[in-house]
C-alpha cells in the first residue's frame, strides 16, 4: 500500500544533525528540528534519507530549485503553522498541495545531480548540498514546508523524498501524489528541496510503480554522468520524443487587454512520425485541452496548435504536455508577452532574448521550421487525419493503417486450413513417392514442406508488402497486422526484420523444399542441407528475441500489446517452435554426419591395414 499518513507540515527551521558515513555507513540520516507545538518540547524531528537503501546503487538524485515559483505557493502561505493531512483529501490530486515529482512542474529533470552519501572533497556528496541550503534557512528564519509521512507518535516526519517508481521490496510504497519533499519560503523568494533514489523509474503507472514494469528507464540510466553525452542525448531523445518548443500568447493588437491567442508549440526530436491521438495540454491553472483528433507531428518537425480552453496566462507560470496515458511528457514555461513590440527574455536561456508575437523556438537539435507553421499566424492550423490503432507503441505512425475487416477466429481459421491442406498433401506425397520411409523421415517430409510454404509465400508477402502492410486486407496481409499486435516492427518497415524475413523467405523456403525432396528421393546431401537450415532458422530467432529484448530492457520500449496473450501465444509460442524443432534436426544432422564420418574414417584404416 501506498505510504501513510500523508502530508505536509508547516514550521520554522531550528538546528539540524547528520550522520556522515563513519557514523552510519547503512542508513544514515539528517535531523532537521523545527518548532511545534505539537508535544511538550516544542520541536519536532524531520528524518531525511541521505543514502539510499538499495545496495545495488545507493546513490540519490538531488534537485534544489533556488526560484521555485509554483501557483500553490500562495496557498501554502495561507496554512497554519502544523501538519496537515493529504491522504484521502482532494489536495492529494492535480492541482492539490500533493507533490509529485512527475506528474506536476516541480523542477526540470535534466538539472538533478546523482550524489553519494559522504565522500572526500567539496561539492561532491549529499551533505555538501544540504548543509548550505539548511544553513541558509536557520540563519534566514524561513518558514519550511516538509512534505511526507506523520511520525506515528506525532512528533515529527519522515519519508521526505520520491516516494513512487521504487524497485523489488520497496514497491508496496509506491504511489501518487504522495512524494516528500521541501519548500523554503524565504519572504521574498523560495526554494525546493527534492530527493530521490537512483534506482527509481523516471516514469511511472497510475498505481506509482515503474513503467514499463521490465527495463523501465531509472534516474541513473538518465541522469549519469560517466555515460557519454551522445548517448545520454539518444536515451533522451527516445525517452522524451516530443518537447514543448514555445508557450506563447500573442495579442492582435498593442494593447495586451485585447484579444490574444494562446499557442504551444511541439518539436518531434525523433526519426520517426508521432501521433497525438489523446495527447493533452494542461495549464498552470489545471486547464485540460486535447489536441486535435488525427494530428501527427512529422519526424525532426514542429507545429504549433492554438489553444481554446486551456488558456496561457500573460503572468506566466508552466504548461503541461501529457500523452494518451495522462502521464507528462514535457513541460515549460510559458513566455509573458506584455506588448508585441517588447523584447522578453528566454526562462530556460537568460541570455536570450526575443520578441514576442514572432516565432521563437527553444530548440537543441536544430530542427527546421515547416512550411505549415507559418500558416498557423494566419488564422490556419495544419491538421492530419489518421485512424488509431492498437499497436505498441502507442506513439508510432502507420502509413495507410487500416484495422482487419475479417474477424480473428475467421483469419485463424483460414490460415489452420491452408496448414492442413499443406499437411495432407505432403504427407500423401511421402506415402505415393517413398511407402517404406521411416516414421521419422514422414514427419521431416511434411515438417519441411509446411516450412519451405511459411518461408517462401507467407514471409516472402511481408517482404514484399512491408511499406503498405498496414493498410492490407489481403489473408495474408489482414495474418501479419494480427501478429504484428506482438511485434509492431512488422507494421513499420524495421530494417532488421525486412532483412532476415527476405534472408527466410528466399533462401530457407527453397532450400527447405530442397530438403523434402531429399528425404524422398534419399539423397545423401540431406543432412548437410538440414543442418544449414536448421542453424540458420535457430540463428534467426536467437536474433529475433535478442533484438526486441534488447528494446525492452535497455530502451524501455515494449512492441507488444500488453495483454499477456499476444506475448505468450504469438511472441513467444509461434517464435520458439521453430527454435524446439530446429534444435532437433540441428542433433540429428550432427549425428548422421558424425556416424558417416566415423564410417568412412574407419573404412579408411580398415584398407591401410589391409
Amino acid at each position: 500500500m501506498p505510504v501513510e499518513n500523508y502530508g505536509v507540515w508547516k514550521a520554522k527551521p531550528v538546528r539540524f544533525t547528520y550522520e556522515t558515513d563513519a557514523d552510519d555507513h547503512v542508513s544514515p540520516h539528517l535531523s532537521l528540528f523545527f518548532t511545534t507545538s505539537d508535544n511538550s518540547r516544542g520541536e519536532g524531528r524531520a528524518a531525511i534519507n541521505i543514502k539510499s537503501g538499495d545496495k545495488s546503487d545507493s546513490r540519490l538524485v538531488f534537485w534544489l530549485v533556488k526560484n521555485f515559483e509554483n501557483f500553490q505557493n500562495e496557498r501554502l502561505r495561507e496554512l497554519k503553522p502544523g501538519f496537515h493531512q493529504l491522504e484521502g483529501t482532494m489536495e492529494q490530486a492535480p492541482n492539490g498541495l500533493a507533490l509529485d515529482y512527475i506528474r506536476g512542474n516541480l523542477f526540470h529533470r535534466e538539472t538533478g545531480r546523482l550524489l553519494p552519501h559522504d565522500v572526500p572533497g567539496p561539492d561532491n556528496d549529499i551533505l555538501d548540498e544540504l548543509i548550505p541550503v539548511l544553513d541558509s534557512a536557520v540563519d534566514h528564519d524561513s518558514v519550511i514546508y516538509m512534505f511526507g509521512s506523520h511520525f506515528s507518535n506525532g512528533n515529527g516526519i519522515h519519508n521526505i523524498h520520491m516516494n513512487q517508481g521504487s524497485p523489488r521490496k520497496w514497491k508496496g510504497d509506491n504511489g501518487i501524489y504522495q512524494d516528500g519533499g521541501i519548500l523554503l519560503d524565504f519572504g521574498d523568494y523560495w526554494m525546493g528541496v527534492f530527493i530521490g533514489f537512483a534506482s527509481q523509474a523516471v516514469h511511472t503507472d497510475a498505481e506509482g510503480q515503474p513503467t514499463p514494469a521490465r527495463g523501465y528507464l531509472s534516474w541513473n540510466e538518465l541522469l549519469n554522468p560517466e555515460i557519454p553525452g551522445e548517448q545520454r542525448q539518444r536515451r533522451d531523445v527516445h525517452d522524451r520524443t516530443v518537447t514543448i518548443s514555445e508557450a506563447m500568447i500573442r495579442h492582435h493588437g498593442s494593447d495586451p487587454k485585447t484579444k490574444s491567442d494562446s499557442i504551444v508549440t511541439l518539436t518531434n526530436r525523433a526519426d520517426a512520425p508521432v501521433i497525438l491521438n489523446g495527447w493533452s495540454v494542461r495549464n498552470h491553472k489545471g486547464e485540460n485541452e486535447y489536441l486535435p483528433d488525427g494530428a501527427v507531428l512529422r519526424r525532426r518537425r514542429r507545429q504549433s496548435f492554438q489553444l481554446h480552453n486551456c488558456a496561457l496566462s500573460d503572468e506566466g507560470g508552466t504548461i503541461t504536455l501529457l500523452n494518451e496515458q495522462g502521464l507528462k511528457v514535457d513541460d515549460g514555461p510559458i513566455w509573458k508577452s506584455n506588448h508585441p513590440r517588447d523584447y522578453v527574455r528566454d526562462p530556460r536561456n537568460p541570455g536570450r532574448v526575443f520578441r514576442p508575437g514572432a516565432t521563437h523556438i527553444r530548440n537543441p537539435i536544430g530542427v527546421p521550421e515547416p512550411p505549415s507553421l507559418r500558416s498557423l499566424y494566419q488564422g490556419r492550423i495544419s491538421r492530419v487525419t489518421m485512424v488509431p490503432h492498437r499497436y505498441y507503441p502507442t506513439g508510432i505512425h502507420l502509413p495507410h493503417f487500416a484495422a482487419n475487416e475479417t474477424p480473428v477466429l475467421s483469419l485463424i481459421a483460414q490460415f489452420g486450413f491452408l496448414w492442413a491442406a499443406v499437411l495432407g498433401i505432403a504427407f500423401l506425397i511421402i506415402r505415393r513417392v517413398r511407402p517404406k520411409a521411416s516414421r521419422a523421415d514422414r514427419l521431416a517430409f511434411v515438417w519441411m514442406c509446411l516450412t519451405g510454404f511459411i518461408h517462401l509465400f507467407f514471409e516472402s508477402y511481408f517482404v514484399v508488402h512491408h511499406e503498405t502492410l498496414a493498410g492490407s486486407q489481403e489473408l495474408f496481409g489482414q495474418l501479419w497486422k494480427e501478429y504484428s499486435l506482438s511485434d509492431s516492427r512488422y507494421l513499420t518497415s524495421d530494417a532488421f526484420l525486412v532483412t532476415m524475413e527476405a534472408v527466410t523467405a528466399f533462401c530457407w523456403g527453397p532450400l527447405a523444399f530442397f530438403i523434402a525432396y531429399c528425404i524422398a528421393v534419399q539423397h545423401p546431401a540431406r543432412h548437410a542441407l538440414q543442418l544449414l537450415l536448421s542453424v540458420g532458422q535457430v540463428y534467426g530467432d536467437v536474433l529475433y528475441y535478442a533484438t526486441s529484448l534488447f528494446d525492452l530492457y535497455f530502451r524501455g520500449e515494449s512492441f507488444c500489446r500488453p495483454e499477456g496473450y499476444y506475448f505468450w501465444f504469438y511472441y513467444f509460442f509461434f517464435n520458439f517452435i521453430w527454435m524446439v524443432v530446429g534444435s532437433y534436426y540441428v542433433k540429428q544432422s550432427v549425428g548422421e554426419i558424425y556416424r558417416a564420418c566415423k564410417k568412412v574414417q574407419e573404412l579408411d584404416s580398415s584398407r591401410k591395414r589391409n
